[in-house]
């Protein structure tokens, strides 16, 4: 909803955008997840640890029956355990859900204000500027715009702020897409502080979360910059009017016939690509594991 409505509706003014960025987000998502896959990959499960912190090692191997369940059936009879020993009457539950539901409301419009006041203190006091110079750096080197160095930089702080400046910036459709989706991807200090202010106090890590982050939104980059440049004609022609016919929704031609073809081109450069992107994500992840257990050892 954000992407269709609040960016290439609200922002772009241009509705057959959301497909791009849509598709771009979904892939980048699936691929850090795929990259992901190799993290700690020599770590106990949260299965095995809770299994040793009940009934001890000995137990986990001796009697592994009940972890072999299905994970839905498992998580309905810890919901159904957890709630018998709440207590609380059904209504009070309710009642509880709405007001942390509007704590967390305040929580974020507060935060989002916060990091607005920033960006507009750190533009007053003149940090933009020389934020501005390595990053001016960093775009020629992969031959973008240096126009969109505002909208980075605010979006390195606050998404929405970021995002809209990108949509206004000085250069081409397909750069302020690409700028656009790397600061949705990246959500922003803004967005990182909400999680971290919602996971304090449980043993739950943030060096993870922000790096795949960042790793979302290298992949959404590439991602939406193949989308938009050589299947840019097949995503924007996905879209169709809402209140369009069949016959004009298609352009005089099958729709389904048409949609699946361009889908299919589209998913089958995509997977191409997001391939290409994982081995390369994959192997620095690896390298990196590597060379961070060697100086351990040495």
């Amino acid at each position: 909803m954000f992407l269709f409505g609040a960016v290439a509706v609200g922002m772009f003014h241009m509705p057959e955008l959301g497909v791009a960025l849509a598709l771009a987000h979904y892939l980048g998502a699936f691929s850090v997840g795929l990259t992901f896959r190799f993290y700690r990959r020599s770590a106990p499960s949260s299965a095995a640890l809770g299994m040793n912190h009940v009934q001890g090692e000995s137990a986990r191997i001796n009697n592994p029956t009940p972890y072999r369940q299905n994970l839905i059936i498992r998580a309905a009879r810890a919901l159904i355990r957890a709630r018998r020993e709440d207590g609380r009457p059904l209504g009070r539950i309710l009642s509880d859900a709405v007001n942390d539901s509007v704590k967390t409301l305040l929580m974020i419009c507060g935060f989002i204000i916060l990091f607005s006041v920033l960006i507009r203190v750190l533009q007053t006091v003149g940090i933009e500027r020389l934020l501005a110079v390595p990053l001016r750096l960093l775009l020629n080197l992969f031959h973008l715009d240096a126009s969109l160095v505002p909208a980075l930089i605010s979006g390195f702080f606050e998404i929405d702020l970021g995002a809209m400046a990108a949509s206004t910036a000085d250069t081409t459709l397909v750069q302020r897409a690409v700028a656009a989706s790397i600061i949705i991807a990246w959500s922003g200090l803004s967005v990182h502080a909400q999680v971290a202010s919602v996971m304090a106090g449980s043993d739950v890590s943030m060096r993870p979360f922000v790096a795949a982050r960042l790793l979302h939104a290298v992949y959404s980059g590439v991602f939406t910059a193949i989308l938009m440049g050589p299947l840019g004609m097949l995503t924007a022609r996905l879209t169709a009017p809402v209140m369009a016919t069949v016959t004009e929704a298609a352009g005089g031609n099958t729709w389904p016939t048409l949609a699946a073809l361009r889908l299919g081109a589209s998913l089958l450069c995509g997977i191409s690509a997001m391939s290409a992107l994982i081995l390369a994500g994959t192997l620095v992840v690896l390298l990196f594991s590597r060379l961070r257990w060697t100086g351990f050892r040495s």
